[in-house]
């Protein structure tokens, strides 16, 4: 990794000599621009760091890949490649990510231009042509995940908020010195924030890193109303020093959930990768998407057919063994709910046996008026796909 360093601080020199404001540190826009899937190639290393978030490629995980990286810059001048963990045609499915990036000047791909952005298939490529070792910072999330169980070679550090799976070696992060922090909070990125910050001081952080956290700990927390905990306090408190004084948190935070809610354009097809993480439990594949709207809304706007079309070609895609639709949504009485849903085309008796293991600890009920798949009401409702998967995990693995 030392020559791969020595020739990016060459770039840094190169990009702070014309650099047209003037500054000795580079912005964050120009930080990703430097990091480029050009320059990496031209740099032909030998190894490569990652900063790689969860599969899901939420807002929390995007963000606290994006902010490690940067932060990681600002303390050492060395490069870790922030890179998110879906293929690069789904980002456009996550338009709160894709409209709080371009407010900070990060553009999307365009027919003239590609974004800066680095995603999971790009460093599988990378490793292919140069034949280079991949060592990875994970955050959100403490076990590697998704295409990146192919790609990623060594985990050399882990920032998460997630149930610990202790599958990571704790001699090799030390000898990085990097962080192993999982602590349970609202959001990952409150930990990233609160382990970099009180490193770096008030002199080089800029406004626009610390917006990209907030948006993340906001749709994570509800505004700070829902899950929270010390970790994502003690965060806000960074945020509102470096933003504006007059910064309207809660307007910012009814963007963000129109933008995440706003699924014009989408097919079901669309929905189901949208918010999608594949599990492996006891040799068996689960794909769970989650999802923002009702079961019964979906079939009313797409039908049964194409739900069934659709969660057949995902499941096929990926190989599963079972398909389970997690919905979470307000009633008409703006009560919040969660259904699960079970697709699978091939393992009916193996559905039925998870099932039978789960109903109990989710309390699960059919729904009767649907009748076209294995569809059940969750009145455990606090129980997200963070608790969920676990459990299900446990299910097969009593199996």
């Amino acid at each position: 990794m030392g020559s791969i360093i020595s020739k990016f601080i060459i770039y840094l020199n190169e990009w702070k000599i014309n650099n047209f404001n003037g500054s000795s540190v580079l912005s964050l826009k120009e930080y990703l621009n430097i990091c480029s899937l050009d320059n990496i190639k031209k740099l032909k290393p030998s190894s490569l760091q990652i900063c790689c978030g969860n599969q899901s490629s939420d807002m929390d995980s995007v963000v606290s890949a994006i902010i490690y990286s940067y932060f990681n810059y600002l303390d050492n001048n060395k490069l870790i490649l922030p890179v998110i963990n879906i293929p690069r045609e789904d980002l456009k499915l996550r338009k709160d990510i894709v409209n709080v990036l371009e407010s900070v000047g990060i553009e999307k791909d365009t027919d003239d231009k590609k974004s800066p952005l680095i995603f999971i298939e790009d460093i599988k490529q990378i490793k292919k042509s140069l034949k280079c070792s991949i060592d990875a910072i994970l955050v959100d999330h403490n076990e590697i995940q998704g295409i990146a169980i192919d790609t990623i070679d060594r985990v050399i550090g882990i920032i998460d908020h997630h149930e610990d799976t202790k599958t990571y070696n704790v001699d090799l992060i030390n000898a990085f010195e990097n962080p192993l922090i999982i602590e349970s909070c609202g959001s990952c990125s409150s930990l990233v924030t609160n382990y970099w910050v009180p490193k770096l001081g008030h002199t080089t952080i800029n406004n626009q890193v610390m917006k990209l956290g907030l948006a993340a700990a906001v749709l994570d927390t509800s505004n700070f109303k829902s899950k929270v905990e010390h970790q994502d306090l003690e965060a806000l408190k960074f945020y509102k020093q470096f933003l504006p004084q007059a910064y309207d948190v809660k307007i910012f935070f009814k963007q963000l959930k129109t933008h995440k809610s706003d699924l014009t354009g989408f097919n079901m097809f669309d929905l189901l990768r949208k918010d999608f993480k594949l599990f492996e439990f006891n040799g068996h594949k689960v794909g769970m998407s989650s999802l923002g709207e009702s079961m019964e809304s979906f079939i009313a706007k797409f039908g049964n057919e194409s739900i069934k079309e659709a969660c057949n070609r995902y499941y096929r895609l990926n190989s599963m063994d079972i398909l389970l639709l997690l919905t979470s949504y307000s009633d008409s009485n703006k009560q919040h709910k969660r259904q699960i849903i079970f697709y699978s085309s091939k393992n009916t008796e193996l559905e039925s046996k998870v099932f039978c293991n789960i109903k109990d600890e989710l309390e699960l009920h059919p729904i009767a008026e649907i009748k076209e798949f294995s569809a059940y009401a969750q009145n455990k409702d606090r129980a997200s796909r963070k608790q969920i998967a676990p459990i299900v995990g446990k299910a097969l693995n009593d199996i």
